[in-house]
């Protein structure tokens, strides 16, 4: 009967997907052709754009340097007939900057080779270059050529367009090349026109080689590459396409989409029969037999057992509530009592501690209150209060965890009356990394702690001293510790404490002055909070005792 099940889930199963499967690769064999069919058409028609545009920019580049060669002035300047003078030819100049508002300079070489710009607006490495340039194209009698360079002083892009200046008006050249003219344009033109498309890798090169001479920043480098020669340039464009998207194809690909999702909505609701009907159905009768469980009558037990798996799983119940179903009531009924009075005794502990580090702190806040009083104004006295009140007030919150730069601010607080107190005897320094502010402690567990420094450490001393309490994170663990300068703990009192703090957690604690209350009331609150791996660690020795606070890391919600 398993094997029968088991091929007619599977033969339910793989027709639907097979036509699902077979529906879509025609569909994306289809698409994948419409698809090509578009790219190369626009992609034929952007790059003709493109190179037209650009055609007609060189163009007006090649009739501004004609005005220039077939000027008289400019051929008498070339021959070193006339001194080279701008003012001269000015109005030639003002029509080349009208055929290219993007022209920079315009520059001469005379038949000596050397090269005079007309305008003088470059800046000395620019011109250099350029009349390096024009120099060497006069020397080797080159045709018009157009350039891009830049320099790696700006990395700013020039057009530079180089033509040979011949003698026309004058018998004793005649026929001569006599100069070159050279215009330097800026690219902003050329690189507007690149940019014009957002779909495509757009490159004017060197037709013959193949460098590459100025480029968008769209990259496509597995696309298909249309090329348009830019004639009487030497230069063609290439642009690269990967894809093209408009809202006739999504408006296309929704609708197959949505046709996709019928079907297959349709494929699964008739899945969704079949398993229905071969499995959900007897599981369904299975599970309000089941709900029938809960009930007092012990003797109840699943009966309608179809002959499959379900019917196994129905068996595997049966037995296991025969054997299992007594024991399992006796121990929830023993398991649920044994955590109520662990809670009720946690809780407890909780508040019996919590009650005994409050009113120890209230006492001390109110001496500290006296002594300001006694040898300071009112002033002073009203800032106490401030800070007391604040303190008051979070102690006495509902809530038991607290951010840790919330518990060091209060910490700070209290260390400040303390330094006020005794007359900057006692100083401190918290040194904890904002960063860590977030991972949340035990509320009042810092407190004590500078409490039992103070007033245990640096009081034999006269109060004076330094408090350091200091953060870090090792092996997922928060560390926390609380450093004084002040006397050590006596070797016999640091034995009894560290044996008290590794002893069972007791509820009853004398108040000794010389008990450190606090160290022993924080460690056992930490302990019942987090477990009995966690808690304090004390280490000292003359001028130099810290106590390590040992927490988990808990973060803010």
């Amino acid at each position: 009967m398993r094997k029968r099940l088991s091929s007619m889930f599977v033969i339910a199963i793989l027709i639907p997907v097979m036509i699902i499967m077979i529906y879509h690769l025609f569909v994306l064999d289809w698409l994948n052709s419409h698809n090509q069919q578009k790219l190369d058409t626009y992609g034929e028609n952007t790059s003709i754009t493109m190179t037209q545009n650009i055609s007609l920019m060189l163009g007006n580049l090649v009739n501004a340097a004609q005005t220039f060669t077939y000027s008289h002035e400019v051929q008498s300047m070339a021959a070193g007939e006339l001194a080279i003078n701008p003012v001269r030819i000015n109005n030639i100049i003002m029509m080349a900057q009208r055929y290219n508002p993007d022209s920079m300079d315009v520059l001469l070489t005379d038949m000596s080779g050397t090269t005079y710009s007309l305008k003088g607006y470059l800046s000395q490495v620019v011109e250099q270059y350029v009349k390096e340039y024009a120099g060497q194209h006069y020397t080797s009698h080159q045709p018009a050529t157009f350039t891009i360079f830049e320099l790696d002083t700006n990395k700013t892009p020039y057009l530079l367009y180089s033509a040979p200046v011949f003698a026309t008006n004058m018998a004793a050249h005649y026929g001569k090349q006599i100069g070159v003219i050279s215009i330097l344009c800026s690219t902003k033109q050329l690189q507007t026109i690149l940019q014009s498309t957002d779909d495509m890798q757009a490159e004017l090169v060197y037709a013959d080689t193949g460098q590459v001479l100025l480029k968008n920043s769209h990259l496509y480098p597995k696309g298909r590459i249309y090329t348009q020669r830019i004639p009487n340039t030497g230069l063609e464009l290439r642009c690269t396409a990967s894809g093209i998207g408009t809202d006739d194809e999504s408006s296309f690909f929704l609708k197959h989409i949505v046709i996709s999702i019928i079907i297959m909505v349709l494929l699964f609701i008739y899945l969704a029969w079949i398993v229905h009907r071969l499995f959900l159905k007897s599981i369904m009768q299975m599970n309000r037999e089941i709900c029938l469980l809960n009930q007092q009558d012990t003797t109840a037990r699943l009966r309608n057992i179809p002959e499959n798996e379900i019917g196994s799983i129905a068996t595997y119940i049966n037995q296991m509530l025969d054997t299992v179903h007594g024991l399992n009531q006796r121990m929830t009924e023993n398991l649920e009592r044994l955590y109520q009075a662990d809670l009720l005794k946690k809780k407890t502990q909780l508040y019996a501690y919590q009650s005994q580090i409050n009113p120890h702190f209230l006492y001390n806040m109110l001496q500290c209150m006296r002594g300001i009083a006694l040898t300071r104004d009112m002033r002073d006295i009203a800032d106490i209060c401030t800070s007391m009140a604040t303190i008051f007030r979070y102690s006495i919150k509902g809530e038991t965890q607290v951010p840790l730069e919330r518990e060091l601010f209060i910490t700070d607080l209290y260390l400040n009356m303390l330094r006020v107190r005794f007359q900057d005897r006692v100083q401190y320094m918290i040194d904890v990394d904002p960063a860590l502010g977030a991972h949340r402690i035990a509320k009042l567990t810092l407190q004590p702690l500078v409490e039992n420094a103070v007033f245990h450490g640096l009081a034999p001393n006269g109060y004076e001293g330094t408090i350091t309490i200091t953060a870090q994170i090792e092996y997922d663990q928060l560390y926390l510790k609380i450093h004084d300068d002040g006397v050590s703990i006596k070797p016999n009192v640091l034995k009894s404490l560290r044996q008290q703090m590794e002893s069972p957690i007791q509820m009853e604690t004398e108040m000794d002055e010389d008990a450190h209350i606090g160290i022993i009331n924080v460690h056992n609150k930490l302990r019942l909070c987090y477990g009995m791996e966690y808690g304090l660690r004390i280490e000292s020795k003359v001028g130099d005792t810290t106590v390590t606070v040992l927490l988990p890391l808990q973060e803010a919600l």
